[in-house]
């Protein structure tokens, strides 16, 4: 059986914004409690790919914060994980 596409999310709430909006609790809404790191992105890609979720077409996915904002070399190693 070969692995299928998808999207897989990884959500890194609140990083890289400054702003803590009342109506923005990204860790209450994606239920992240701890800061996402590249050992945590390579926890999620190991999972993954044991229920058959990576391949050729999997993408990996950031949702929440401002990832463009994050400091360059935490943006590295999570693109690197």
């Amino acid at each position: 059986m070969s692995a299928r596409a998808a999207i897989l999310p990884c959500f890194v709430p609140h990083e890289g914004c400054t702003h803590r909006c009342v109506f923005c609790d990204q860790r209450r809404i994606s239920g992240e409690r701890e800061r996402v790191d590249a050992a945590r992105v390579r926890e999620l890609l190991k999972r993954a790919a044991a229920q058959g979720l990576t391949g050729r077409e999997s993408q990996l996915a950031f949702y929440g914060g401002s990832f463009t904002a994050i400091d360059g070399r935490e943006q590295q190693a999570l693109l690197d994980a």
